[in-house]
């Protein structure tokens, strides 16, 4: 699903949301260990689930909001469940429910600490199908070297039309 993006981002219009309570859960956090660029790929993309060794859980206080699909409207998932963290409003865990309300597939958000910056920020998100019993990652590859922030920043030409223009031939 387009929308599993970053655990949601899809369409605001086709949910009825409702705040359903703050609480403390384990959710990923500071996961520079699957973000590394030193990484081994194919760690990443173990049978059965991502290396527990290169994940990383802390205990946070969450807001739990519920989406359920709204009447007359479509859609694959007919109701989710998103964990925020309170600390930098970032969506860290998601269950997804089928038509039948039964739950379908979990989602994942192990985000990046750049101390560098400082910023947390994008990193690994893995979505769990617990009818085929097999996952999916996100914003990694085979050939991603993982993401570093401290490279020097481009120079403000870079971003101009023309070398827009250049870079698109």
């Amino acid at each position: 699903m387009f929308d599993d993006w970053d655990l949601f981002k899809g369409s605001p219009e086709k949910y009825d949301f409702k705040l359903i309570g703050k609480r403390e859960m384990y959710i990923p956090y500071n996961n520079n260990k699957i973000n590394s660029p030193s990484i081994d790929r194919e760690a990443v993309f173990a049978p059965g689930y991502i290396d527990p060794d290169l994940l990383r859980y802390e205990l946070h206080r969450v807001w739990v909001v519920e989406a359920n699909v709204k009447e007359g409207v479509r859609h694959l998932y007919a109701k989710r469940r998103f964990y925020v963290d309170e600390d930098n409003w970032t969506i860290m865990a998601a269950d997804k429910y089928d038509g039948a309300e039964n739950l379908w597939r979990g989602a994942f958000y192990y985000p990046v600490v750049a101390s560098e910056i400082p910023v947390s920020t994008y990193g690994v998100s893995a979505h769990i199908d617990l009818k085929t019993n097999g996952y999916y990652v996100a914003n990694h590859s085979a050939e991603t070297k993982g993401w570093v922030y401290n490279l020097k920043p481009r120079p403000v030409s870079y971003y101009t039309a023309s070398a827009l223009r250049r870079r698109g031939r």
